[in-house]
């Protein structure tokens, strides 16, 4: 007994020594700077995760650990523009390494923001004016933002909640889910699923290998289109509004609540056209397997355009 208590002794200090030498490879920072009230703040981080949340203040802060293979830090106001760079080397050996950029940055609440990465995880909050963010492989979060809102990846899902404006939203590989949103967007996805929840009054939305959805919205025009997934669009059509999708694997779900004014143009080329909403029934072609239905409701000012090669069409009032 006597002898292995002081190895033991011996091997606690020294693990208690390696976890002090690991952190000292990841730069501390905690430091703020004076910025305009409604300047632009441009952010680009290689590699890690970063928060960023407007405040009242007309300052930047900028609060974290920097990544323990870096090369150089900056944070720089001039004027109205606001800089912080986070660099690791362009041949570093040890991508995969722990050690990344961990920040929590603050800016004035009125800030343009701009932000850019290779493999970065970006959640912003708080912010009331234009973000612009895009990444390589990382997902993106956004509550709050006006004006023009532009949030790409390539792998990596997106969330998106309560902004107004000009709404782009872009990934290759990863899922798209927006609610709360108003004015003009556009949605996009390769390969991943979108749903919408109380999306803007012009919506507008594409994706080769995905499930489509839009609910609980008052829109004048929805429109888009997909290779293989489903479609389902469920809320109000207001007066004059548009519907247009078509889909070449997949079938069409559309619920309209409320008065209908609108003609209706629907075609499949292989499954069923269910109308629910009159007692127009589908037609089919004599000699290839096809239904199409066409009717009007109401004084037609409004226009409803559903195709699909492949899969069944649904149009009722709820």
């Amino acid at each position: 007994m006597s002898v292995c208590k002081p190895f033991k002794e011996v091997l606690i200090v020294g693990c208690m020594l390696v976890v002090p030498l690991a952190l000292a490879d990841q730069q501390k920072v905690d430091e703020t700077r004076i910025a305009e009230a409604d300047g632009l703040v441009r952010i680009n981080v290689v590699r890690g995760e970063i928060t960023v949340k407007g405040w009242m203040k007309n300052e930047v802060r900028i609060q974290g650990v920097l990544d323990e293979e870096l090369e150089e830090f900056v944070f720089n106001v001039d004027g109205s523009e606001t800089v912080i760079k986070v660099r690791i080397p362009r041949n570093n050996s040890s991508w995969y390494n722990r050690g990344e950029t961990d920040l929590v940055i603050q800016i004035p609440e009125n800030s343009k923001l701009d932000i850019g990465g290779v493999s970065l995880d970006v959640d912003v909050e708080g912010v009331k004016h234009s973000v612009d963010i895009g990444v390589v492989s990382g997902d993106i979060s956004l509550e709050g933002g006006s004006n023009r809102i532009v949030l790409q990846t390539v792998s990596g899902d997106i969330d998106v909640r309560e902004v107004t404006g000009r709404i782009k939203v872009k990934t290759v590989s990863g899922d798209i889910e927006s609610y709360d949103s108003s004015g003009e967007s556009n949605y996009g996805t390769v390969s991943g699923d979108v749903l919408i929840e109380r999306g803007g009054e012009d919506i507008e939305v594409e994706t080769v290998s995905g499930d489509i959805e839009i609910l609980h919205t008052d829109f004048v025009e929805v429109s888009g289109h997909s290779i293989s997934g489903d479609v389902e669009i469920r809320g109000h059509m207001k007066k004059g509004g548009i519907v247009e999708f078509d889909n070449v694997s997949g079938s069409i779900r559309l619920g309209l609540q409320g008065t209908l004014d609108a003609r209706f143009d629907l075609e499949t080329g292989s499954g069923s056209i269910r109308n629910r909403l009159s007692d127009d029934e589908p037609r089919a072609s004599k000699y290839v397997r096809d239904e199409y239905l066409r009717f009007t409701l109401g004084d037609g000012s409004g226009e409803v355009i559903l195709s699909t090669r492949s899969g069944n069409i649904t149009v009722s009032d709820r």
